[in-house]
């Protein structure tokens, strides 16, 4: 640990302090803490990557701050930070916040994951004796420790006995903590167990009247809960299976309707004097990297649907339905057209698809619908309005010329791990989770040219193909394998996929197709699509884009309408290619 003068700074404490500067435009500033005085005699450095990690641009002067400390230079500067909010002083009883709680349940699962190697390769050696320790003080939070003790694998538990009885290497632990390892980073079985229904808590505050997904797509709530009741739906059908983490003392449940329903349902039958049944689940360890599987066939990370979705301000005790208004249509009902007072029609409605395959034929034979007569046509897609143009499609455009691609509607927003070349060892590199821009590749234009094998298909075999602008030579991105991505990218657009480069395309949005939305790397994006694991960007429109990247739009688009993740420039052609 790094020293000012005689004084030890006890790093892997927390620290409370104040923001005493920031400035957005260079990226750092300084926080005034005491404690942290007294030890270096200098205040504690602020990073914007820091604030990055939080989803935070910008904090006020004079705003209280949770941090830890590391000196890597001799100077102390902030990481792990949290606001518990203002106050007249230092705080020490506060919490670390659930973004906190990610990055430190992320670190020990790495280090479990070491630890398993070690165990395999190694055996009970003092490498591995490294490991474990590394392991056992890898988890900070007091109630992410508690959690780790008591329910799943209990590794924390594990661990402590297997280094107590390191000596003894016939000792029965050792065997229980490699099974417990293989427990903790592994999905949980496809057995569903049973819980009583009172154990479970929700994580969001509020959900919707219908379902939006799955076999009860279109249904509302009470729909089925009423079907519970009947024994039209059993609790033990794989449809009301319950996907749960252990979190900070509780069972909370990632299907929030569902958990309403069996609730109601559970309520209706004790006010009946009967005994409710108990629901089926499976409980997912909080592993980065661990995706599951729904039943419309996308994946999501375990831990980031958690964290990242949670929500609730009754710490999932309780749950509200969503107060909306007008009225929407539901999954797979027929398409609604809007009546004038004589009865005649309005000639627009709205139509709700469930499969990306069915909206592409109908925007296929747009142009020879009577019904719309020119007007624009407007797609529901999962309850998410998108509006696309009965004469033609959005589409992916070349940073330099802004000429055409892809169209938008078969090109993809997806999470992964960025593939690495053939020669380099797993160990060696760095596998942390990042977002791709894939299409199908049929879907490129014939103003790409595609230049096989790729250039560099000696060092990375799953690059097949490399994709050039006919017009500039511009380098759009490749052709990869399919299969050598993580989830079902080979099932939804086959085994050659078109991956795009950031740094080499724009995107042009439904709702302002004379302008561009250019941003430096495709996560940033996610930000706006609520980082989901499969996105289809015909969904986004710029406002949303706008509205969460943090950019203004005017009449006049100027070189200053944008943000250090993403800008909007003006589209060249706009209207003009035969749209």
């Amino acid at each position: 640990m790094a020293s000012s003068g005689e004084f030890q700074v006890p790093i892997d404490g927390w620290f409370m302090g104040r923001v005493k500067s920031y400035q957005p435009g260079t990226g750092y500033g300084f926080i005034e803490c005491e404690e942290t005085y007294r030890y270096f005699r200098r205040d504690v450095y602020l990073s914007r990557h820091q604030l990055e990690q939080l989803d935070i641009r910008t904090v006020p002067m004079g705003t209280d701050i949770l941090f830890r400390v590391v000196v890597p230079d001799g100077k102390p500067q902030a990481c792990d930070l949290a606001f518990p909010g203002a106050g007249k002083g230092p705080r020490t009883d506060v919490e670390p916040t659930m973004k906190q709680c990610e990055h430190g349940l992320n670190g020990f699962k790495n280090c479990l994951q070491t630890l398993a190697m070690s165990l395999e390769l190694h055996g009970l050696s003092d490498e591995s004796f490294k490991a474990l320790r590394e392991a056992d003080a890898a988890l900070r939070c007091v109630q992410c420790r508690r959690d780790e003790r008591t329910e799943g694998s209990k590794i924390l538990l594990l661990l402590e006995q297997a280094k107590e009885k390191w000596g003894d290497k016939d000792n029965l632990c050792h065997h229980a903590l490699r099974n417990g390892l293989a427990q903790r980073l592994s999905a949980p079985p496809v057995r569903p167990v049973e819980m009583p229904i009172s154990r479970l808590r929700f994580t969001q505050n509020t959900h919707s009247k219908r379902f939006l997904h799955g076999p009860h797509a279109g249904k509302r709530i009470e729909w089925l809960t009423e079907q519970l009741l009947t024994g039209s739906v059993a609790l033990d059908d794989p449809s009301m299976v319950l996907h749960v983490v252990y979190y900070h003392g509780h069972y909370r449940s990632l299907n929030n309707r569902h958990l309403t329903a069996i609730v109601k349902y559970a309520e209706e039958m004790e006010m009946r004097k009967l005994l409710p049944r108990q629901c089926r689940v499976r409980v997912w360890p909080l592993v980065r990297g661990l995706r599951m599987e729904f039943d419309d066939g996308s994946e999501q990370d375990v831990i980031r649907k958690f964290l990242r979705a949670s929500d609730t301000s009754s710490d999932g005790a309780s749950i509200e339905c969503k107060q909306r208004a007008g009225w929407q249509t539901s999954v797979n009902q027929e398409v609604k057209v809007s009546r004038r007072p004589d009865g005649r029609s309005n000639c627009h409605g709205w139509v709700t698809f469930q499969q990306p395959q069915h909206a592409e034929s109908l925007l296929q034979l747009a142009g020879d619908l009577a019904l719309l007569r020119g007007r624009e046509l407007k797609l529901r897609w999962d309850n998410v309005s998108v509006a696309m143009q009965p004469k033609g499609s959005v589409w992916v455009r070349c940073k330099s010329c802004h000429g055409r691609c892809s169209p938008l509607l078969d090109v993809l927003l997806l999470e992964g791990e960025r593939l690495r070349k053939d020669m380099v060892p797993a160990g060696k590199f760095d596998n942390a989770p990042t977002f791709f821009c894939v299409g199908r590749e049929a879907s490129l234009c014939e103003f790409c040219d595609v230049i096989s094998p790729h250039p560099d298909a000696a060092e990375m075999s799953f690059k097949l193909s490399l994709i050039r602008c006919k017009t500039c030579h511009q380098d759009l991105g490749n052709i990869q394998k399919a299969s050598r991505m993580q989830g079902n990218v080979q099932e939804l657009l086959g085994e050659r996929v078109v991956h795009f480069k950031c740094a080499s395309v724009l995107l042009e949005l439904s709702d302002r197709r004379d302008l561009l939305l250019e941003v430096r790397k495709w996560q940033y994006l996610a930000q706006a699509t609520g980082r989901e694991s499969i996105y289809r960007l015909a969904q986004l429109t710029l406002q949303e884009a706008i509205d969460i990247l943090g950019l203004s739009l005017n009449s006049k688009v100027s070189a200053r309408n944008t943000s250090r993740h993403a800008r909007i420039i003006p589209n060249k052609f706009g209207d003009r290619e035969g749209l």
